[in-house]
């Protein structure tokens, strides 16, 4: 297997397996853990060279440890890396490419979550601050979205503002420093 496609299947399956544990994992702001017995929804990234388009969405069953596909959630591409907000509403991915809008930057989508359908609904982009964004972070607070971008490793800081209305939830993320 090409070295290459190996490094990118490792990442995706990595990706899959630190989702199922954030699920697990009690969020921010001291919200607890989700029930070790329930439904769950899973989402992966992907690279979209080929035949994938974007991020897709599972249903994990902890009681039976069934997995199902629900399909794609949202199209976007290479979004190689994702993140679900503490707060369970919003995912935010890496977009991993070299030029952005073209700059050279990657890009950061932030999504609604749709938590009966598992769809994602497309909030906003915007750069990433360097080329290939390939992680993403909250801090404690989950005011404040880090960026790793390859290779060149900088580490662009967003200050990330989430309001919600019955109407459409709205999230801005804007650069303010690098770590």
């Amino acid at each position: 297997m090409n070295p290459h496609k190996a490094a990118h299947l490792v990442r995706s399956f990595s990706t899959a397996i630190l989702l199922i544990l954030m699920l697990w994992s009690s969020g921010a702001n001291g919200s607890t853990p989700p029930k070790p017995h329930g439904k769950f929804l899973v989402y992966v990234g992907t690279y979209t060279a080929k035949d994938s388009k974007g991020i897709y969405a599972y249903r994990l069953d902890t009681a039976t440890g069934q997995l199902t596909s629900i399909g794609l959630a949202a199209a976007t591409e290479n979004p190689s890396f994702v993140v679900i907000h503490p707060n369970g509403r919003f995912l935010y991915a890496v977009n991993e490419v070299p030029k952005y809008q073209g700059k050279d930057s990657g890009g950061i989508s932030a999504f609604a979550i749709d938590r009966s359908t598992g769809k994602l609904t497309l909030l906003n982009q915007v750069p990433s601050g360097g080329a290939d964004p390939c992680y993403l972070s909250f801090d404690k607070s989950a005011k404040h979205l880090l960026v790793a971008t390859t290779p060149v490793a900088t580490w662009p800081h967003f200050q990330c503002k989430t309001t919600a209305s019955w109407e459409k939830p709205r999230v801005s993320c804007s650069t303010r420093d690098r770590v």
